[in-house]
């Protein structure tokens, strides 16, 4: 059975508006922790050995990274910044991956004096770094495995034209190797990443299936065994009711057997970095109707906020599930969670742009439908923001970056709160 996305209902919708402000982001903590769990259990259903680790760039909130922790799962980081906040959400260094296709000196030196767990190579004088460093601590190198997904080529990143990592076909994985045995450093294996939001399960299969051919090739003509394969994350969510959803108790399963047939598992461990499937369909974000116009051939929709509180519409061209709630008690709209998508009852649809209140023209939401009757004042909910809108908001236009709630249970708590005023100038002087 599919678990269904988030949704506020209408009355707890006004609630939180009329408590916390518009923008709202609103996160669901038993959705984090079901899809954390469904995880690991998918993982453990694949393959004995299995770590699961939260790709924390999704959301690294510390309300949401201490979720994710208590579910059982390690985290995988990608700057100092989110190895710092990691830790103040109570992961241990030796919990936690280092990612990054340039990770600084600073950042280098503050990861090992820590005591890091695993560091994932990315370039040939990070491995110079690691050992100038004397770095006990585990590394993983990441390889290119050169699939081309199915997905927005600004997040494909397993590609052979990409800056991360060592590319497969052209033997610079292979010379990472010798170098990384060379160096002294505990190579534990091989990490692949093909990219986010892939609704097409072939070009994870891909990527399982290069990725163990490479270890099946270093074991040959190296005599190096890895201990360790990371097969990354990119499961898409449901951004839109009729999108596919993957589910990992089927998925996982699939791609371990795709890598078994060209490299033993028996003492191996599988590793996984879901992120946006974690916590992308646990969160919406809730902003204030401010203007209805009728230009002739468009009715636009403004909201009290846009790019600064989400910029994948204008990043991505991303298309987002939105529904409107109306301020007062005219009747709601029921809506079919897992169907086409269509609202029904009363009253009819519209279609309308939803626009924000930036300086450009700031389309969040082209041609979506929404109740006949909308009007200044009514809230519109936005499903699925759960994923890398916290992280990609901005103080553009001097807009003050939105508060946080997570829901936990029956009750609603701040885990993050609304910039003031005096946070827009706080780095500033004259």
């Amino acid at each position: 059975m599919r678990p269904e996305r988030f949704r506020l209902g209408a009355s707890d919708a006004r609630e939180l508006a009329e408590r916390f402000g518009t923008p709202l982001y609103v996160m669901d903590a038993d959705t984090i922790r079901d899809r954390a769990c469904r995880y690991r259990s998918a993982a453990a259903a694949a393959s004995r050995r299995y770590d699961v680790s939260y790709a924390s760039k999704a959301n690294s909130l510390l309300g949401v990274l201490a979720l994710v922790r208590a579910a059982g799962l390690s985290v995988d980081v990608a700057s100092e910044g989110e190895f710092r906040a990691a830790e103040h959400a109570g992961f241990l260094p030796t919990q936690c991956h280092f990612h990054g296709n340039f990770k600084s000196e600073s950042e280098l030196d503050y990861a090992v004096s820590r005591g890091i767990g695993t560091i994932v190579i990315d370039h040939f004088s990070e491995i110079e770094q690691l050992r100038t460093r004397e770095y006990r601590g585990e590394v993983v190198i990441r390889v290119a495995p050169g699939v081309q997904p199915d997905t927005n080529p600004k997040i494909s990143t397993g590609q052979r034209d990409t800056k991360f990592g060592f590319g497969i076909g052209q033997g610079a994985a292979r010379e990472a190797v010798r170098t990384a045995l060379r160096s002294g450093l505990d190579l534990k294996g091989f990490h692949i990443h093909v990219g986010s939001q892939i609704l097409n399960l072939e070009a994870h299969r891909e990527g399982a299936r290069t990725l163990a051919q490479f270890a099946a090739e270093c074991r040959d003509t190296l005599g190096y065994k890895a201990r360790y394969l990371n097969l990354g994350g990119g499961l898409g969510i449901r951004y839109l009711p009729g999108d596919r959803w993957l589910d990992p108790c089927d998925v996982l399963p699939q791609l371990v057997a795709e890598m078994e047939a060209h490299y033993p598992m028996d003492e191996l461990t599988i590793g996984y970095e879901p992120g946006r499937w974690i916590v992308g369909e646990a969160g919406v974000t809730l902003y204030r109707i401010g203007v209805v116009k009728d230009v002739g051939v468009r009715t636009y929709v403004a909201v009290d906020g846009g790019v600064s509180d989400n910029p994948r519409p204008a990043m991505y061209g991303s298309a987002y599930d939105v529904e409107v709630v109306p301020a007062d008690d005219r009747a709601t709209w029921d809506y079919v969670t897992d169907g086409p998508g269509a609202a029904f009852g009363t009253p009819r649809a519209r279609v309308v742009t939803v626009a924000g209140k930036h300086c450009e023209t700031d389309t969040l939401f082209p041609d979506v439908e929404v109740r006949q009757d909308v009007v200044e004042g009514d809230l519109l909910q936005v499903m699925c923001t759960g994923a890398y809108h916290h992280g990609l908001s901005s103080q553009y236009n001097r807009f003050r970056r939105p508060a946080t709630v997570l829901r936990d249970g029956n009750t609603y708590r701040l885990i993050q709160r609304r910039d003031d005023w005096a946070d827009l100038f706080s780095r500033e002087s004259v």
